[in-house]
Protein backbone atom coordinates (compact mmCIF):
# COMPACT_ATOMS: atom_id res chain seq x y z
CA UNK A 1 0.00 0.00 0.00
CA UNK A 2 1.48 3.53 -0.90
CA UNK A 3 2.21 5.42 1.67
CA UNK A 4 -0.29 8.69 2.31
CA UNK A 5 1.59 12.07 2.37
CA UNK A 6 0.81 12.83 5.90
CA UNK A 7 2.94 9.59 6.53
CA UNK A 8 5.58 10.56 4.25
CA UNK A 9 6.14 14.02 5.65
CA UNK A 10 6.13 12.39 9.54
CA UNK A 11 8.85 10.15 8.00
CA UNK A 12 10.71 13.22 7.01
CA UNK A 13 9.86 14.94 10.34
CA UNK A 14 11.07 12.49 12.42
CA UNK A 15 14.24 11.64 10.46
CA UNK A 16 15.23 15.31 11.15
CA UNK A 17 14.56 15.07 14.56
CA UNK A 18 16.36 11.45 14.43
CA UNK A 19 19.51 13.07 13.70
CA UNK A 20 19.83 14.96 17.08
CA UNK A 21 18.87 12.11 18.87
CA UNK A 22 21.34 9.95 17.05
CA UNK A 23 24.15 12.43 18.55
CA UNK A 24 22.77 11.84 22.01
CA UNK A 25 23.01 8.75 21.99
CA UNK A 26 19.33 6.96 20.90
CA UNK A 27 18.57 3.89 18.23
CA UNK A 28 15.64 4.37 15.90
CA UNK A 29 13.19 1.41 15.00
CA UNK A 30 9.47 2.82 13.40
CA UNK A 31 7.97 5.68 15.73
CA UNK A 32 10.52 4.96 18.31
CA UNK A 33 13.44 5.87 19.54
CA UNK A 34 15.63 4.11 23.03
CA UNK A 35 18.87 5.37 24.73
CA UNK A 36 20.12 2.46 27.09
CA UNK A 37 21.51 4.52 30.22
CA UNK A 38 22.16 1.09 32.10
CA UNK A 39 21.60 -2.39 31.51
CA UNK A 40 17.62 -2.52 32.15
CA UNK A 41 17.14 1.23 32.32
CA UNK A 42 16.00 2.55 29.35
CA UNK A 43 15.02 6.12 28.03
CA UNK A 44 12.32 6.32 25.27
CA UNK A 45 10.88 8.87 23.17
CA UNK A 46 8.01 8.18 20.68
CA UNK A 47 5.58 9.87 17.91
CA UNK A 48 2.19 9.16 18.36
CA UNK A 49 0.52 9.17 15.39
CA UNK A 50 -3.09 10.54 15.15
CA UNK A 51 -5.74 7.95 14.25
CA UNK A 52 -7.56 7.81 11.25
CA UNK A 53 -11.38 8.29 12.10
CA UNK A 54 -13.19 5.20 11.54
CA UNK A 55 -16.90 6.35 11.00
CA UNK A 56 -19.02 8.84 10.54
CA UNK A 57 -20.00 8.93 14.32
CA UNK A 58 -16.41 8.83 15.17
CA UNK A 59 -15.94 12.62 15.73
CA UNK A 60 -18.18 14.03 19.04
CA UNK A 61 -17.48 18.01 19.42
CA UNK A 62 -15.66 18.53 22.80
CA UNK A 63 -15.37 14.83 23.69
CA UNK A 64 -13.99 13.15 20.60
CA UNK A 65 -11.67 15.00 18.03
CA UNK A 66 -9.84 13.79 14.98
CA UNK A 67 -6.37 13.80 15.63
CA UNK A 68 -5.40 12.41 12.16
CA UNK A 69 -2.78 14.25 10.09
CA UNK A 70 -1.39 15.30 14.17
CA UNK A 71 0.87 14.27 16.19
CA UNK A 72 2.63 13.85 19.41
CA UNK A 73 5.96 13.19 21.25
CA UNK A 74 5.88 10.85 23.84
CA UNK A 75 9.04 10.46 26.77
CA UNK A 76 8.95 7.42 28.81
CA UNK A 77 11.48 5.80 30.94
CA UNK A 78 11.65 2.03 31.35
CA UNK A 79 12.99 -0.11 34.26
CA UNK A 80 13.38 -3.43 34.12
CA UNK A 81 13.14 -3.92 38.30
CA UNK A 82 9.67 -2.71 38.07
CA UNK A 83 8.66 -4.43 34.79
CA UNK A 84 9.83 -8.00 36.03
CA UNK A 85 7.65 -7.60 39.35
CA UNK A 86 4.57 -6.69 37.70
CA UNK A 87 4.49 -8.09 34.09
CA UNK A 88 5.42 -11.68 32.50
CA UNK A 89 8.61 -11.65 31.48
CA UNK A 90 10.10 -9.46 28.38
CA UNK A 91 10.25 -10.56 25.36
CA UNK A 92 11.56 -7.12 23.61
CA UNK A 93 14.91 -6.01 22.76
CA UNK A 94 13.25 -2.46 22.23
CA UNK A 95 11.29 -1.05 24.51
CA UNK A 96 7.86 0.46 23.19
CA UNK A 97 6.88 3.89 24.95
CA UNK A 98 3.72 2.17 26.04
CA UNK A 99 5.21 0.05 28.87
CA UNK A 100 7.02 2.68 30.34
CA UNK A 101 6.60 3.34 34.00
CA UNK A 102 7.39 6.93 34.18
CA UNK A 103 5.84 8.92 31.28
CA UNK A 104 4.81 12.67 29.93
CA UNK A 105 4.47 14.43 27.22
CA UNK A 106 7.00 16.39 25.82
CA UNK A 107 4.36 19.21 25.02
CA UNK A 108 3.40 19.16 28.84
CA UNK A 109 6.72 20.18 29.50
CA UNK A 110 6.92 22.95 26.75
CA UNK A 111 3.65 24.56 26.79
CA UNK A 112 1.93 23.04 30.13
CA UNK A 113 -0.37 21.12 28.19
CA UNK A 114 -1.64 17.86 25.83
CA UNK A 115 -0.28 19.14 22.56
CA UNK A 116 -0.72 17.80 19.23
CA UNK A 117 1.50 19.35 16.21
CA UNK A 118 0.11 19.33 12.37
CA UNK A 119 2.06 17.49 9.69
CA UNK A 120 2.31 20.06 6.57
CA UNK A 121 4.29 22.04 4.62
CA UNK A 122 6.28 23.91 7.36
CA UNK A 123 7.09 20.29 8.85
CA UNK A 124 10.99 21.62 8.67
CA UNK A 125 9.73 24.50 11.24
CA UNK A 126 7.58 21.78 13.58
CA UNK A 127 11.37 19.04 13.63
CA UNK A 128 12.85 21.92 14.55
CA UNK A 129 10.71 23.20 17.56
CA UNK A 130 10.62 19.38 18.97
CA UNK A 131 14.57 19.11 18.43
CA UNK A 132 14.64 22.69 20.56
CA UNK A 133 12.07 20.77 23.29
CA UNK A 134 14.10 18.10 23.02
CA UNK A 135 17.09 19.54 24.00
CA UNK A 136 15.58 22.20 26.62
CA UNK A 137 13.17 20.52 28.34
CA UNK A 138 13.54 16.86 27.77
CA UNK A 139 16.97 16.43 28.17
CA UNK A 140 16.64 17.96 31.66
CA UNK A 141 13.88 15.82 32.81
CA UNK A 142 15.43 12.69 31.35
CA UNK A 143 18.38 13.74 33.73
CA UNK A 144 16.12 12.80 36.86
CA UNK A 145 16.27 9.27 35.54
CA UNK A 146 19.82 8.92 34.72
CA UNK A 147 20.77 6.17 36.99
CA UNK A 148 18.78 3.74 39.04
CA UNK A 149 19.96 5.94 42.35
CA UNK A 150 18.57 9.10 40.53
CA UNK A 151 15.60 7.20 39.79
CA UNK A 152 14.55 6.14 43.37
CA UNK A 153 15.15 9.48 44.02
CA UNK A 154 13.27 11.13 41.64
CA UNK A 155 10.20 9.03 42.02
CA UNK A 156 9.32 10.61 45.39
CA UNK A 157 10.02 14.55 44.67
CA UNK A 158 6.34 16.21 44.01
CA UNK A 159 8.50 19.18 42.30
CA UNK A 160 8.65 17.20 38.65
CA UNK A 161 6.82 17.80 36.51
CA UNK A 162 4.29 16.08 35.64
CA UNK A 163 5.16 13.23 38.45
CA UNK A 164 3.07 11.80 40.70
CA UNK A 165 5.10 11.04 43.33
CA UNK A 166 2.40 9.06 45.54
CA UNK A 167 2.37 6.06 42.84
CA UNK A 168 6.56 6.73 42.66
CA UNK A 169 7.10 5.87 45.82
CA UNK A 170 5.68 2.09 45.29
CA UNK A 171 8.19 2.10 41.72
CA UNK A 172 10.67 3.67 43.97
CA UNK A 173 10.58 0.74 46.44
CA UNK A 174 10.75 -1.88 43.78
CA UNK A 175 13.93 -0.44 42.29
CA UNK A 176 15.39 -0.34 45.54
CA UNK A 177 14.91 -4.08 46.61
CA UNK A 178 17.53 -5.08 43.87
CA UNK A 179 20.40 -2.95 45.43
CA UNK A 180 19.10 -2.72 49.34
CA UNK A 181 16.70 -4.80 50.22
CA UNK A 182 16.02 -3.29 53.57
CA UNK A 183 16.01 0.28 52.47
CA UNK A 184 13.07 -1.29 49.83
CA UNK A 185 11.11 -3.13 52.42
CA UNK A 186 10.92 0.07 54.34
CA UNK A 187 9.27 1.80 51.42
CA UNK A 188 7.44 -0.55 50.47
CA UNK A 189 5.90 -0.76 53.96
CA UNK A 190 5.39 2.93 54.01
CA UNK A 191 3.90 3.18 50.55
CA UNK A 192 1.37 0.48 51.61
CA UNK A 193 0.17 2.09 54.81
CA UNK A 194 -0.27 5.21 53.17
CA UNK A 195 -2.80 3.77 50.24
CA UNK A 196 -5.18 2.56 53.30
CA UNK A 197 -7.59 5.05 52.16
CA UNK A 198 -7.89 2.91 48.61
CA UNK A 199 -8.38 -1.07 49.67
CA UNK A 200 -8.42 -2.43 46.66
CA UNK A 201 -5.07 -0.88 45.62
CA UNK A 202 -3.61 -2.19 49.04
CA UNK A 203 -4.64 -5.87 48.13
CA UNK A 204 -2.65 -5.38 44.89
CA UNK A 205 0.29 -4.41 46.87
CA UNK A 206 -0.40 -6.66 49.19
CA UNK A 207 -0.20 -9.53 46.43
CA UNK A 208 3.19 -7.67 44.69
CA UNK A 209 5.04 -8.09 48.31
CA UNK A 210 3.77 -11.66 48.07
CA UNK A 211 5.15 -12.87 45.21
CA UNK A 212 8.75 -10.97 46.11
CA UNK A 213 8.82 -12.09 49.58
CA UNK A 214 8.48 -8.77 51.91
CA UNK A 215 6.05 -8.91 55.09
CA UNK A 216 4.27 -5.77 54.99
CA UNK A 217 0.80 -6.57 57.54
Amino acid sequence: MAQSEYTKTLNKLQSIVHKELKVQGFEKKGRTHNKVVENGLVHVINFQSGEYPIGGNYVIPSIRESLYGQFAVNLGVFVSDIYEVTNKPLEKNFIPEYICQIRVRLAELTKSEDHWWTVGENYMDVANEIISGVNEQAVDWFLHFSSREKTIESLQDESIPNLNARIGKLNAALIQLKSNRQAGEKLLKEYYHLRSDHKPHQEYVQGLAKKIGVQID
